[in-house]
């Protein structure tokens, strides 16, 4: 019985692999012995004679094949014309080996024929759909599919590979088998690196990689990235989602939540957009962006570390406690954390319309027709200050004087009642001259 079962299945394996499916875990020619094991319900020993057996026969009908190819070619050329491009991918299926039966097989490949004819591939027939490999999973089937079309379909081919890349999802299967997807999607480009598109110089040199490889959300997921020098590698970096040529993390290649540091690793993302660096629960801050727009950012101590904002006026930078600590250029410190108009003469405080038109001046000078200058020494007797330019009129003067009617004096304040004029140095207590009708009484003015 046992070796009535062996000649079966052998037998099968070198007349029917163009159209029957090739079942391997990790080659293109095997069996894979746990699929024969539950498929045919043979035992393990039987199984795994059948999956070894069968792996050797096909690969020799293939050499044979290809052998009489080679001759064909060589006796009369021109008549094997080189066959047309392929497309390869493998399809997460949704089931067990025992559902997938030859029916199921058969419904799969007119699924991946009717895919192959959106992308512009005609013609092509069930044995132009190749089922390579049938891997048993915990949750799925691993069929490794290779298609190929007919020659010329090469823009036909590379449109399949999109198709097929673009929607690992793979609504075509999901109908049929919900939850499947596909996978590790690739055209026969003529590139050495099965993960590139496009070589036109050098097969060696990439142009066009595949954007991904796996099923989003799975195991075995990477996106793909170009090298300089055109080579197609998977992006290794953790919470990436797209690399740069150098393999780190793109500025805006993190995952949601994470984002890339100075070194182009993912970084768990701080609460605060402003923080660079931050505590493990992403509250504490520790360095803070440079910029945010137009504003200078800059940490504060407050709750242990937050980034704010340094919103005053032309400020380059500011300190923690928020004061100005550099001014943009053109620019100077106003000595209260802010900035002001950096005026062309030191004693200028302000120049707001112009560096050379102050509006006003340090303490001993003043603005005399828009400049500084020094505030000359009053030659008038208790004169605080002169007129600009003359120190014999008096402008203001000390407390308790006033400028005369002629400015040329400072007359001492007078406090006494009705009083005209006080006596000199009596500090306004002692009347020298009332005013009519009152008249001076012991330095008092009294009615008469």
């Amino acid at each position: 019985m046992r070796s009535w079962l062996l000649a079966v299945a052998l037998a099968g394996c070198i007349a029917c692999s163009a159209a029957r499916p090739v079942v391997s875990s990790d080659t293109d020619s095997g069996i894979d012995a746990a699929f024969l094991q539950s498929w045919m319900g043979l035992d393990a020993e039987l199984a795994a004679k059948v999956a070894t057996d069968g792996a050797a026969a096909v690969a020799a009908r293939r050499e044979l094949m290809n052998s009489a190819r080679n001759l064909g070619e060589q006796m009369l050329p021109g008549a094997y014309p080189a066959p047309g491009p392929t497309v390869t991918f493998t399809a997460q299926i949704a089931t067990t080996a025992a559902k997938f039966n030859l029916a199921a097989q058969n419904l799969y490949r007119s699924l991946v024929l009717i895919e192959a004819k959106k992308a512009g591939a005609n013609g092509l027939n069930p044995a132009d759909v190749d089922l390579q490999s049938i891997t048993t999973g915990p949750a799925a089937l691993a069929v490794r599919t290779r298609v190929a079309l007919k020659a010329g379909q090469e823009a036909a081919a590379q449109a399949l590979v999109n198709r097929l890349a673009a929607n690992p999802d793979a609504a075509w299967l999901d109908s049929t088998w919900p939850g499947s997807s596909v996978s590790d999607t690739a055209g026969s480009t003529g590139c050495s690196d099965p993960l590139c598109r496009a070589c036109p110089a050098s097969p060696g040199v990439c142009t066009d990689c595949v954007p991904s490889i796996g099923t989003k959300g799975r195991f075995g997921y990477a996106s793909i990235y170009k090298t300089a020098d055109g080579k197609c590698r998977k992006c290794l970096e953790p919470h990436c989602t797209k690399c740069s040529p150098t393999g780190r993390c793109a500025a805006d290649g993190c995952e949601a939540g994470y984002k890339a540091d100075a070194q182009g690793r993912c970084k768990k993302a701080c609460a605060d957009p402003l923080c660079s660096s931050c505590a493990a629960d992403g509250r504490k801050c520790y360095t803070c962006v440079t910029n945010a727009g137009t504003f200078p950012v800059y940490l504060s101590p407050k709750n242990g570390g937050q980034c704010r904002l340094c919103t005053r006026p032309n400020c380059g930078a500011c300190s923690n406690d928020g004061r100005c600590s550099a001014c943009n250029a053109g620019y100077t410190s106003d000595g209260r954390g802010g900035c002001r108009r950096a005026c062309s003469s030191p004693q200028c405080t302000s120049c707001p319309a112009s560096p050379t038109k102050c509006l006003s001046c340090v303490n001993g000078y003043q603005v005399v027709s828009g400049a500084c200058h020094p505030i000359p020494q009053c030659s008038v007797q208790f004169c605080d200050k002169c007129f600009p330019g003359n120190d014999k009129f008096c402008k203001t003067c000390q407390e308790g004087y006033s400028p005369s009617a002629n400015f040329a004096t400072c007359v001492e304040d007078c406090n006494v009642s009705n009083c005209a004029a006080c006596s000199p140095n009596t500090r306004g207590q002692v009347c020298a001259r009332c005013i009519a009708p009152y008249v001076l009484s012991a330095g008092r003015c009294k009615r008469r």
